[in-house]
């Protein structure tokens, strides 16, 4: 039976984000630590101080999410997508040549325009106002999931790159792929204003302002934004940890790859199934903190490690899958990219500290506290799991 117009636009729209959003984590978030080392030594400064720009491009993306998530909700995606490529283009054409810290910190305030504009929560709120509540789950699965393992995939040939040449040339490229392939690929699989107010009027829920006022969803909230805190802080100090513990460098380096497949095992059991996601969040959030918990008392022994990280695993590749897909099965989808993006503020906020508080606690407290804080994340969703309903 052939498939209808509308069947054809969707897939289209999803097999682009399968390679958009995977050039797009790979330039503007997962290139960073690769090159994290070699930019320092060769501007002359030390390594916190590069890595302040990451903190600079979360906060601007924060502040620009509300303002991007009212534009996508009037005019549809395909030029904010767009535009929002091509400005992180330019960001890494300009961290790519940065030759001081000013020039770079530049450079990531326009990454960080960019990141709202074009990659994961924008990419989400445009599937969810064009692909039917039957296959919206599916399609944002499958996107977190190919790009998830792309990722893991494509960034040792960025080091590669880095040790064949140099730090520029690797960062350069993915500028080039963001201009010569995300950039076009926006344009031609992204709906338009015009197919975008057709399918608005295919929407229910109360709105942004009706949505605002209930308690479930700002319970919704704080439990997303304590579960992203949760695993950046635990990602950001993982390796660390894991070495002061008494684990051999070499071992400690291969857990985040472990907690990379936890995410990718997780997200693989959710294709095609129809599970309530806030009701997986809860089980998910539970896991994360066992996990973490656990790994504060197991010291360096590593299969008490390997499980504990895959645990936390679970937790945040259900996390990042889930938002937007409970925020639309609860709440409805009429102005979902403002609902969205008023989540998505405290959840860069979040994503931008936590790994300073983390540093700040250290020695293994630092496991306790978002530990717990997981814990109370999970209690947060039960709410809305036992709402367990679709909106449209």
């Amino acid at each position: 039976m052939p498939s209808s117009p509308d069947e054809r636009v969707d897939r289209r729209l999803v097999r682009t984000f399968f390679v958009t959003q995977t050039l797009g984590y790979l330039a503007l978030f997962t290139v960073m630590p690769v090159v994290l080392a070699p930019m320092a030594s060769d501007l002359g400064v030390d390594r916190t101080q590069v890595a302040v720009a990451s903190t600079l491009s979360t906060l601007v993306g924060a502040a620009a999410a509300f303002p991007m998530g009212r534009l996508l909700d009037r005019s549809g995606g395909r030029t904010t997508m767009t535009v929002g490529a091509l400005i992180a283009a330019c960001g890494v054409f300009g961290w790519a040549s940065a030759d001081s810290l000013g020039v770079l910190y530049a450079s990531f305030l326009a990454i960080g325009l960019g990141q709202a504009m074009s990659t994961y929560d924008t990419a989400f709120a445009v599937i969810v106002a064009t692909v039917g509540a039957q296959a919206r789950q599916k399609a944002i699965v499958a996107v977190t999931m190919v790009a998830g393992i792309a990722t893991y995939g494509l960034t040792p040939l960025f080091g590669w790159i880095e040790q064949s040449w140099d730090w520029r040339t690797a960062v350069a490229t993915l500028g080039v792929a963001l201009l010569c392939v995300v950039a076009p690929g926006h344009v031609w699989a992204v709906p338009g204003r015009s197919l975008h107010r057709e399918r608005n009027t295919q929407r229910t829920g109360g709105g942004l302002r009706a949505v605002l006022r209930e308690r479930d969803f700002w319970l919704v909230t704080f439990a997303f934004t304590a579960q992203t805190a949760a695993t950046t802080a635990l990602m950001s100090l993982l390796v660390t940890h894991l070495r002061d513990a008494g684990m051999t460098a070499m071992l400690a380096a291969w857990m985040p790859v472990v907690v990379g497949v936890s995410q990718v095992v997780s997200r693989l059991a959710l294709q095609g199934s129809n599970a309530v996601l806030a009701r997986v969040c809860v089980a998910a959030f539970v896991a994360q903190a066992a996990g973490m918990l656990l790994l504060s008392q197991v010291g360096a022994q590593a299969i008490w490690v390997v499980l504990c990280v895959s645990a936390a695993g679970v937790g945040s590749g259900i996390g990042v899958i889930a938002r937007p897909v409970v925020l639309a099965d609860t709440f409805g989808t009429l102005q979902f990219a403002s609902v969205l993006a008023v989540l998505a503020v405290p959840v860069a906020t979040a994503r931008a500290f936590s790994p300073l508080i983390a540093a700040w606690l250290d020695d293994g407290r630092f496991l306790v506290l978002f530990g717990m804080l997981s814990l109370v994340a999970a209690a947060a969703m039960v709410p809305a799991a036992r709402r367990s309903r679709t909106a449209g």
